[in-house]
């Protein structure tokens, strides 16, 4: 998203392997996965001014350089009314869901420290909590994977969707995330295996 593309182009099926406001459904099975990249809304950080947040990302936060020509909020509706169709449509063809996006869509791993107020401001660009109240509202999604927090947790379950989270992160000076001493071997640590049932 940052580098020599454009918002339009990120809203077009680039690759096959690139799954943004798309689903592909898994041959004879009723399993069908669904990919949204996301975004956010502040919503994780309530209690510091959205205009805040937003000149932190503007003025400092990686995400600045993404071309975007709408707010934050905005961009994240759009995601949410893109999310939906797809969802409603899994729903009427009687779909099995697994969904993939980048953002955060709970908030359970939030640690940055609330008393360092320029570091709380980044909860507020790792997702937002209407991705989750959005996916809880279908009884048909049992797997959700998602990034953005580059954290290891186990599997969490929430409104019986099982939640995970499989970033490898980051391995600088300052800034140590891999869980091992390879990027290879810190991707092997993160996979994960579900096991597909029809119902």
């Amino acid at each position: 998203m940052g580098r020599n593309i454009s918002f339009a182009e990120l809203e077009t099926p680039l690759d096959p392997l690139y799954l943004h406001n798309q689903y592909f459904d898994i041959p004879h099975t009723n399993w069908r996965i669904i990919g949204h990249n996301g975004w956010y809304d502040y919503s994780f950080t309530p209690d510091i001014a959205p205009e805040s947040i937003a000149r932190f990302r503007s003025g400092f936060y990686y995400d600045r350089v993404i071309d975007q020509p709408m707010s934050d909020p905005d961009r994240m509706a759009l995601g949410l009314y893109q999310m939906k169709q797809l969802l409603d449509d899994a729903m009427q063809q009687h779909k099995q869901v697994i969904f993939f996006t980048h953002f955060a869509p709970i908030n359970d791993e939030i640690f940055y420290p609330n008393h360092n107020s320029r570091w709380a401001m980044v909860n507020g660009v790792l997702g937002s909590t209407k991705t989750g109240e959005l996916l809880a509202q279908y009884d048909n999604i049992q797997h959700v994977f998602y990034g953005h927090i580059h954290v290891t947790v186990p599997p969490r379950k929430k409104h019986l969707i099982t939640y995970y989270n499989p970033s490898v992160g980051y391995n600088r000076h300052k800034l140590q995330e891999w869980t091992a001493n390879t990027f290879y071997q810190s991707w092997l640590n993160k996979i994960i295996q579900i096991v597909l049932t029809s119902n």
